[in-house]
């Protein structure tokens, strides 16, 4: 009969070996009922925890600790459990017992810098996974979480380093050349990733990120076959096509088909896409003025930031300008005029102005009122950079996918022009000349573009409607001259893949998307010059958001408002 101790041996050789399976048979529950001994329960444990069976491992992590409340690496692995149970505290606390027990072991120190990570304290994390390199420089899972922490902080040339470093120690692991991969393509280093993405796709052709992010470097290339192939392999990969990333990406091949299948489109869709670049934001703060009910909503209560779709926005003249100025219609040209049009979708927005318009007496009259009051809202200034960042870590973090590590032109900041009376140029941004000029050169272009689209004999309503929804991207960016004082600024979100809310007030619809909550992201608040009870708002958002760790500056405004 085998010894408990050869039966240590073999458990651990095999466990070494990735034999998992092995240990789970030669340990069976007869044997462990038989030796009752902590050591064998521990790497029964490790077996359970390496095939993510983690309700067995838990378990058996259980006994072992009966047995010996200080075996180390069943403290170890009970720590990895809450890890992934998302019981971030506990987790720390048995990683540091078993720091206690065993300091000179790297595996407890990856764990918790791991955890760090994930609570965002990326200096706490990157010592200890140093620490962890230290005592195991052969560990590539600490190189690897070390070049994670650094692609989340944007130091792209150290997560490079440390990518390679993991490769070197392991080359088989599929994630680590993805990793690689996403950190070439933010350095633009194009062919690189590609080969990232390549390698990663060879050592596991059913992980689907890589599809999903190669698909795009192919669709920036105008390889659109290529990109349509590699969204199509991620959605077959992806279980469910409600995920985010798979209406994403089964948004990409609708739209890519067309590219595909009509070289005018193609061309248009070319120009909106420079053209959006064209007006994205720089700045990092911009202000939302706001009701004071609807803040108490936002600030005091933590309901998320509303989005909503350009249908309902107030202005009756929304997305007209640009659609005269371009001479689009929504009635092919071979039709008669009185046929019906069809529904086209519209993007969903927030409406923001410049950070320093933050305290201004048009803006207080024109939209910081309360129960239609004038003056009496506040104004509300974010961190943009932290918004687009929170709103990509929710989506993230709220998808069953393994999703990819980038969400591109989903989220952003944009300026808003307005249209002036001037021939020559009619469209203005303000205080930027020199975009003024590329912004009309490009307008007029686009123009023309779809003149000759529409010129088409085959032009149908469905590529009316194709051209409506392409053009449904910019159209809401762009006011009358008449808007010019607000120097406003829109985030622009597609709402493919979010989920959509649709509420009836007084038997009127509105659809929206909630966002995120701002309270982490508030840069400052400012008070309306007529709002009653001024100095209790003020004590209210102060103190609610210092309760929650945040420290914005609040204004009280003193303009002279009659």
């Amino acid at each position: 009969m085998i010894s408990k101790e050869e039966l240590f041996r073999k458990a651990q050789n095999l466990n070494a070996e990735k034999k998992y399976s092995e240990v789970i048979e030669i340990l069976s529950e007869e044997i462990l009922e038989k030796y009752n001994d902590a050591d064998l329960y521990s790497e029964k444990s490790q077996a359970y925890y390496r095939l993510e069976r983690y309700d067995l491992c838990e378990e058996n992590v259980k006994k072992a600790l009966k047995i010996d409340p200080n075996q180390f690496n069943a403290i170890y692995y009970f720590a990895n459990i809450l890890y992934h149970l998302e019981k971030y505290d506990e987790a720390i606390e048995n990683y540091n017992k078993a720091i206690t027990l065993n300091p000179m072991i790297g595996n407890p120190y990856l764990g918790l810098g791991i955890v760090y990570f994930q609570l965002k304290k990326n200096n706490i994390a990157i010592e200890y996974l140093n620490k962890s390199i230290e005592l195991d420089p052969k560990n590539d899972n600490a190189f690897y979480a070390l070049g994670n922490v650094y692609f989340e902080i944007k130091e792209y040339d150290n997560a490079k380093k440390f990518y390679n470093q993991a490769i070197k120690l392991n080359p088989n692991i599929a994630y680590y050349f993805y990793g690689l991969g996403i950190t070439y393509k933010n350095l633009d280093e194009f062919d690189k990733a590609l080969d990232s993405y390549n390698k990663a796709i060879e050592l596991d052709p059913k992980y689907g990120p890589p599809y999903y992010t190669r698909a795009y470097i192919y669709d920036k290339r105008n390889e659109y076959k290529n990109a349509i192939n590699d969204y199509i392999k991620f959605l077959e990969l992806t279980n469910d096509k409600s995920d985010y990333f798979a209406a994403q990406a089964q948004s990409k091949i609708d739209e890519l088909n067309k590219s595909i299948n009509n070289q005018d489109y193609s061309s248009i869709e070319q120009l909106v896409k420079k053209i959006k670049g064209l007006l994205l934001l720089n700045d990092s703060n911009v202000t939302h003025y706001t009701s004071l009910s609807a803040a108490k909503i936002l600030i005091l209560d933590e309901c998320k930031f509303r989005l909503s779709e350009c249908a309902f926005l107030n202005d009756p003249s929304e997305g007209i300008e640009l659609l005269n100025f371009l001479e689009v219609s929504e009635i092919p040209k071979n039709y008669k005029e009185n046929n019906a049009t069809t529904f086209t979708r519209k993007p969903f927005i927030g409406s923001f102005v410049s950070e320093t318009k933050h305290d201004d007496l048009t803006l207080w009259r024109m939209y910081g009122k309360d129960n239609k009051e004038e003056a009496k809202g506040c104004s509300i200034t974010i961190d943009c950079l932290k918004m687009q960042e929170n709103l990509k870590n929710t989506i993230i973090s709220t998808n069953k996918t393994a999703v990819p590590e980038e969400i591109d032109d989903d989220f952003n900041f944009y300026r808003v022009v307005y249209r002036i009376q001037d021939p020559k140029k009619p469209f203005k941004i303000l205080g930027a000349e020199i975009d003024d000029v590329n912004l009309n050169k490009d307008l007029f272009e686009l123009k023309e573009k779809i003149k000759k689209y529409n010129a088409k004999r085959n032009t149908t309503f469905s590529k009316i409607k194709d051209l409506h929804e392409l053009l449904n991207s910019i159209v809401y960016l762009f006011k009358s001259g008449e808007y010019l004082y607000e120097n406003e600024i829109r985030l622009v979100v597609n709402g493919v893949g979010l989920e959509k809310i649709i509420k009836i007030d007084e038997n009127l619809p509105k659809v929206f998307i909630e966002s995120v909550t701002i309270n982490p992201m508030i840069k400052k608040i400012t008070l309306g010059p007529k709002v009653e009870r001024i100095n209790e708002w003020a004590a209210a958002f102060h103190y609610k958001l210092d309760k929650l760790g945040y420290h914005p500056d609040i204004y009280i405004s003193h303009l002279p408002f009659k």
